[in-house]
């Protein structure tokens, strides 16, 4: 089966979000660095993401930006939640 991808450029329009923002999220492990797929193409060598896990991830990013910080949404996306922690009073305030 082959997954459905969405280059760099059509993320970024389609979004509406920077270069920039989109390798800060990057840096601070808010997009997972395997999401970000170095593929040859005829016009040399671009980057491709999962389409539906990458849209749905900045969707939850720019929900979420202005009410927790870049940290608490890595930690909210690791493979191990678990380790994620928020207050209780901030959330409950948010519902």
């Amino acid at each position: 089966m082959e997954q459905d991808l969405i280059s760099k450029k059509e993320l970024l329009e389609l979004t509406g979000i920077s270069y920039g923002q989109l390798y800060r999220w990057k840096r601070k492990k808010v997009i997972p660095e395997e999401w970000f797929m170095k593929i040859a193409t005829f016009t040399g060598q671009e980057t491709f993401f999962p389409r539906e896990e990458v849209l749905e991830r900045i969707n939850k990013i720019i929900t979420l930006k202005d009410e927790i910080s870049l940290d608490d949404m890595a930690n909210m996306f690791s493979s191990k939640p678990e380790n994620f922690k928020i207050n209780e009073k901030l959330l409950l305030e948010k519902s």
